[in-house]
């Protein structure tokens, strides 16, 4: 899913990222148009399995359903809230207006800077003083965009190293819960061999 996310944000579209997926899957998803909110609906038909198998009982299953599925919902409204901040911009006017109050300031500095300091330093000075404004206007522009959707502009987050986090820390929880699934068969083994055992 956070893959799905990060090349949707990027306006990338690359599914050999996706390693899990099987083929069918990986051909829905190739059809899709926005590849994150396929990709949580693809989950949630999965989680729906878990609760038409316990349609008819109130069992923990029913539960497990309900909150995978709030968990869902709140994944679609984070899938909302980045699209929100990837689409929308910086007023252009307001980023004009940005770029000329600080060439003005930049342009007529020297002016003020001649009536307070030594006119040898005042051409540094007003580099010095041009290079910090200017420096802060493209670093506005930069923030403009935080998940890098122009290859000619640095990418603010390190999205694709999140999903390598998330990646590896729900690799280690299925391990940690198929360890224990693992053991609890082992130990309803034991009790088993032990009842047949007291029998004789």
């Amino acid at each position: 899913e956070f893959h799905c996310l990060k090349q949707h944000l990027r306006g990338e579209r690359r599914l050999d990222e996706f390693h899990c997926l099987g083929n069918d899957e990986r051909r829905e998803l190739e059809s899709a148009d926005n590849l994150p909110l396929a990709c949580t609906y693809a989950l949630s038909s999965r989680v729906d399995a878990v609760r038409r198998a316990s349609e008819d009982t109130q069992s923990a299953s029913h539960l497990l359903w309900w909150q995978l599925e709030s968990l869902l919902l709140e994944l679609q409204d984070a899938i909302g809230d980045a699209e929100a901040i990837a689409g929308t911009p910086v007023p252009l006017s307001y980023s004009r207006h940005t770029s000329r109050l600080l060439s003005i300031w930049t342009l007529g500095s020297p002016i003020i800077l001649v009536q307070s300091m030594p006119l040898l330093l005042v051409p540094p000075a007003t580099a010095l003083l041009s290079w910090m404004l200017l420096a802060t206007e493209e670093i506005g522009h930069i923030i403009e965009e935080p998940f890098g959707i122009h290859d000619d502009r640095p990418k603010i987050l390190p999205l694709q190293r999140y999903c390598d986090i998330v990646s590896r820390d729900l690799a280690e929880e299925n391990r940690l819960v198929e360890r224990a699934v693992a053991g609890k068969r082992g130990a309803a083994e034991v009790d088993e061999v032990a009842d047949v055992g007291g029998l004789y």
